[in-house]
């Protein structure tokens, strides 16, 4: 009886195990929690099981074909919605309409229109306040080893935004402000998680400089090479590299005080490999390279607004994809390897994840192009924010290389930097 048992068990087990690791499964398991259409699409949405679904509210500009009833029958588990004016349904749909109900969010947004980029640019970022990436220690008058700003509080990632209620402007004003401090207590307060804390901080004279410190090392600016993605043909915004500026030492993102983007002249470039990703270096002059002003600095990307009259000039109008428009397959990667201007490679798409929890690895981009292979080895740092195209439209942007395989790495939906162009996210 003991073994009729086990082996019912056993035949249980591997049950539950086919069938949670079935297509059918996996496919309903993949069905995101929002779609966003453009007004006027239509798309095909496969949940892989039969289901029965309702409106929760006003449906009158949404339109769903299935079978009859409400319902996804037989063979066919795909819905073909159809979207005809902005609006926002929410479906509700159960398997086989006996199972707990699961939400879908169905958004209809207008159509949008961008200036494709990919020219290579220069980046100068300061920060607002001096991030904290690490403690030092002081030895002072009395030879005891002490890190003040560390007993009093501070963490590294803060932000030292103000002292004693003066705003800090640089590592360097920061410095000054300790040094000539007599010793006195300091009111620091610091930028944590955006929220502003208020610490007390009493420097130290240091025995061997006899300077006053507080034992913090800062960062206030970063700089670099990176790729534009595109404009915005009216408020000539633009966006660029798909993920933010964050310190190296600490991974927190850098906060703007103010910036600005160059036009860059490629000069260089490393080719990666496995385990040694590859790097576009290029330059630039401060005073005649200026194309525009950083605002914002998230994990979308870099922002901000083009200064010239013709922004025309850095491309031509393109549709802007949805998220549900992006398929596996082909598609272009524009982007800056050599001072010719902006060129497209071919590359593929795969592993699109709809329901990414990371908010720039939304899909997987691998260069198949062999002149960008010969020349880079793949994606390479410089080329965050390269505009990728599939079908006419624009889908996304590379944002991360693969250490180990160079040729693949991360892209980003879109959407999701459009989206927070306009403040949405």
């Amino acid at each position: 009886m003991r073994k009729v048992k086990n082996f019912i068990g056993i035949i249980l087990a591997i049950s539950a195990f086919l069938i949670n690791y079935s297509k059918p499964v996996i496919t309903y398991a993949g069905v995101p929690d929002e779609i966003i259409v453009r007004e006027g699409q239509s798309l095909n949405l496969d949940f892989g099981l039969p289901v029965k679904y309702h409106y929760d509210n006003d449906n009158s500009n949404l339109k769903i074909s299935t079978s009859e009833d409400n319902l996804v029958l037989g063979n066919s588990t795909i819905a073909s919605i159809e979207a005809t004016n902005v609006s926002s349904t929410e479906v509700y749909y159960r398997v086989f309409g006996i199972l707990p109900s699961k939400k879908l969010d169905i958004v209809t947004v207008d159509s949008d229109q961008v200036i494709l980029g990919g020219q290579s640019i220069g980046i100068i970022l300061q920060c607002d306040g001096v991030l904290v990436v690490g403690f030092s220690q002081v030895i002072n008058m009395d030879a005891v080893t002490v890190s003040p700003a560390k007993s009093s509080g501070v963490q590294v990632g803060d932000f030292i935004t103000s002292v004693n209620g003066v705003k800090v402007d640089s590592a360097m004003h920061l410095g000054h402000i300790i040094k000539t401090s007599k010793g006195e207590e300091l009111n620091v307060t610091v930028n944590r998680n955006d929220k502003d804390v208020d610490l007390k901080v009493l420097p130290e004279k240091d025995r061997q400089d006899k300077e006053y410190h507080i034992g913090v090392w800062g960062r206030d600016s970063s700089s670099g090479i990176g790729t534009l993605t595109y404009l915005i043909p009216n408020s000539k915004d633009f966006a660029a590299l798909g993920h933010a500026i964050s310190d190296v030492d600490s991974g927190k993102i850098l906060s703007v005080r103010e910036g600005d983007i160059y036009k860059s002249k490629i000069v260089e470039i490393s080719k990666g490999t496995p385990g040694a990703p590859g790097e576009i270096k290029g330059e630039f002059i401060l005073e005649v390279d200026k194309i525009g002003e950083i605002e914002n600095n998230c994990s979308f990307g870099l922002y901000g607004n083009i200064r010239s009259k013709d922004i025309n000039q850095y491309g031509e109008l393109i549709q802007v994809a949805q998220n549900s428009e992006v398929l596996e397959g082909e598609a272009t990667i524009y982007t800056t390897i050599d001072n010719e201007g902006v060129k497209g490679y071919s590359c593929e798409i795969s592993r699109i994840d709809l329901n990414s929890t990371e908010y720039n690895k939304n899909f997987i981009v691998t260069i198949t192009d062999e002149e960008l292979l010969n020349r880079t080895g793949g994606i390479v740092q410089g080329m965050s924010g390269s505009p990728i195209v599939q079908n006419g439209k624009l889908i996304g942007a590379v944002t991360h290389v693969f250490v180990n395989n160079p040729a693949s790495g991360h892209g980003i939906f879109i959407s999701s930097m459009i989206n927070q162009s306009k403040g949405d996210s």
